[in-house]
């Protein structure tokens, strides 16, 4: 019995941070589509001022939106694989 209420506790401890990691991987995905939206509609503003099809009108826009996507990957895979591995590890170590 004293061994299952040291695991439980053991596993409370692990998880503890979880909850954040997990915050912050869902976080930075969302912001990373919100920029992409953002990014494409920036374009196709750009796109109708010019009032015709050119690089120069539509690439800030599409600038922007490619910034947006790796600046939210950038933050979020790191948070998703370490949430991962911090589940699995704590996982491994009730079943040990």
């Amino acid at each position: 019995m004293e061994m299952q209420v040291a695991a439980g506790e053991e596993v409370r401890r692990l998880e503890k941070g979880m909850s954040s990691l997990a915050t912050i991987a869902s976080g930075f995905a969302v912001h990373r589509a919100f920029g992409t939206v953002w990014g494409v509609m920036d374009a196709f503003a750009g796109l109708g001022d010019a009032g015709a099809a050119s690089l120069r009108a539509v690439a800030p826009g599409i600038a922007e939106a490619l910034v947006t996507t790796a600046a939210g990957l950038f933050a979020a895979i790191p948070a998703l694989i370490a949430t991962t591995t911090f589940s699995w590890d704590s996982r491994c170590c009730v079943r040990a």
